[in-house]
């Protein structure tokens, strides 16, 4: 054996066994297997053989991975709310990744390829890089409200304006490296074909939408803390105390030379 594998604590051995679609079908090779392999128990008592569909060890595997890809956009929020210190702006951030996973299901729909494992592992690589660009974008935003003390849609524009070509550019490179993949242009990718396809065609459609999703929200957010800020019933009223000075009366007329 060149490696030695487990589960559950125990060491086990794969062996895969095929059969012809045409001839017998999957539930009566089952019986017939499992048959097959009863009197082994009995003869190797150390031993056990376990007969598992190669669908369905796929169907787990697959849930698996779409769980650890929740806990993956769910520890980056969480990352991001502890950086930026606020809740809103986590949420602002990530909205991009649920259009990404709709242009992944578009693009298998019209490739006609199934979401499997590797597809899932490709939606990850695709949020990672559509949060660094949106977090680019709000950065910036957030620099320059800080820096002019306010915050409406000329600061909004002004740093969606001088992010676009950084963003634009990290998406090319990005692509650049991984539609060729997807579509085999120097050679067959075999497997990795879904991964590049669906990080590839997610983060084409998430940039666009980051470019005008994202200063979109910003602006709303602006609108309504503009809202709160001039209708916010418990606003405390500030006293603003003017005082008058009087500065103290000047003569008009002073002594002449001969009296000094």
């Amino acid at each position: 054996l060149r490696s030695l594998r487990h589960q559950d604590l125990v060491r086990s051995y794969n062996v895969d066994v095929r059969y012809k679609n045409e001839e017998i079908k999957k539930e009566v090779f089952f019986k017939k297997l499992k048959a097959a392999l009863a009197h082994l128990d009995k003869t190797f008592t150390g031993q056990s053989f376990i007969v598992e569909d190669a669908d369905e060890e796929a169907k787990k595997n697959k849930a698996s991975i779409s769980k650890m890809a929740l806990y993956c956009v769910l520890l980056i929020l969480l990352v991001l709310s502890l950086v930026l210190n606020s809740l809103f702006q986590p949420l602002l951030i990530g909205a991009a990744i649920p259009f990404g996973v709709v242009g992944v299901i578009w693009a298998f729909y019209f490739h006609g390829v199934d979401i499997d494992v590797m597809a899932i592992v490709g939606i990850i690589g695709m949020a990672g890089v559509v949060v660094n660009d949106s977090l680019i974008m709000v950065d910036t935003v957030n620099g320059l409200r800080e820096m002019k003390r306010r915050f409406n849609r000329q600061v909004i524009v002004m740093g969606a304006v001088t992010r676009l070509r950084p963003i634009l550019l990290t998406s090319i490179t990005t692509l650049g490296g991984v539609f060729p993949m997807a579509y085999g242009l120097g050679g067959d990718s075999g497997f990795t074909k879904p991964l590049a396809l669906s990080m590839g065609w997610g983060l084409f459609l998430a940039t666009f939408l980051t470019l005008f999703l994202i200063p979109a929200m910003l602006n709303i957010q602006a609108d309504i803390m503009a809202f709160f800020s001039k209708h916010w019933p418990f606003k405390k009223k500030k006293k603003i105390k003017v005082e008058i000075y009087n500065p103290p009366k000047v003569r008009d007329t002073f002594p002449d030379d001969a009296s000094l």
